[in-house]
């Protein structure tokens, strides 16, 4: 940002020049800005097809879970492909989807807390993916991720405190570690 005129940072920048200041001590003015990674958001995943059914019966998937446009390499602009077109895409396919018979009432079984963001289970369980699975990423961060997770469950399944719901969650952890771990190239968000 040096190189740019001190009128314009005023006029155009002067929130961007003094939130550097505050959280950085730096000068923007006269001095380079350090430049570091940092996650921004998770992109795509779920696999769909053409008019976004998922291999679950009955499961339709939109926006930036979904890899059928972009997948892990979108860049910030090109997420209304998948918002828009794919979110309307979705619901038509939905409004059509023909129930072939009552789903039931699972929800009705599953604790309350399990579904709770800010339970410790939640918190527990996002700080070992969190710290297995940052921005930039080591095969010993993610084996100790794995190792953690291991003893997490067996912790939780010894207290008898999980039900299918956080059962789901555990696997799905270890599976995007394991998935980590083996992909050793750096792709979209992952940088190893």
């Amino acid at each position: 940002m040096t190189g740019i005129d001190e009128d314009v940072m005023d006029a155009s920048l002067s929130d961007l020049v003094e939130e550097v200041a505050l959280y950085t001590g730096i000068d923007a003015k006269k001095e380079p800005i350090p430049v570091s990674p940092a996650i921004h958001y998770f992109m795509g995943g779920i696999d769909c097809d053409k008019d976004h059914r998922t291999s679950v019966e009955g499961l339709f998937a939109a926006g930036e879970a979904t890899s059928l446009y972009h997948g892990a390499n979108r860049l910030g602009g090109n997420s209304l492909l998948g918002a828009c077109y794919g979110g309307r895409t979705a619901a038509e396919s939905a409004m059509s989807y023909e129930v072939k018979e009552p789903s039931g009432r699972l929800m009705d079984t599953v604790p309350k807390d399990a579904l709770n963001d800010d339970s410790s289970f939640i918190k527990e369980l996002g700080d070992i993916i969190f710290y297995g699975m940052p921005i930039a990423r080591d095969e010993k961060g993610i084996r100790d991720a794995l190792y953690e997770l291991r003893k997490f469950a067996t912790d939780k399944t010894e207290a008898k405190d999980v039900d299918n719901i956080a059962k789901a969650r555990i696997l799905f952890a270890e599976a995007m570690l394991t998935s980590a771990l083996i992909r050793k190239e750096s792709r979209g968000a992952h940088f190893r």
